[in-house]
């Protein structure tokens, strides 16, 4: 077995570091839920929740920080969208 030894073509003295945004706007909690749900937002945003035949079934305006909402969802599965981010929800 051999080695090779490799130089890279770049100066190490260039090389920065790049902060990658973080994707998760929000956190939901507790989920599985019964009739109340939390929801941390990390800015002012709209909420919506569809089930799973992709109707809307409630919209909310959240305010940035913790969101307490009392929904009447019957028991089931649904998908929450904040903006481009999609979380699913169980009602039990």
């Amino acid at each position: 077995m051999s080695f090779k030894t490799v130089t890279p073509d770049f100066d190490l003295a260039e090389v920065r570091m790049i902060e990658i945004a973080d994707e998760e706007i929000f956190h939901l909690f507790p989920n599985p839920a019964s009739s109340v749900v939390n929801i941390y937002a990390k800015e002012k945003s709209t909420m919506t929740i569809y089930d799973t035949q992709g109707r809307r079934v409630h919209s909310s305006e959240l305010q940035q920080g913790l969101n307490t909402l009392s929904l009447n969802l019957s028991k089931g599965l649904y998908v929450v969208n904040i903006g481009k981010t999609n979380q699913k929800l169980v009602i039990e």
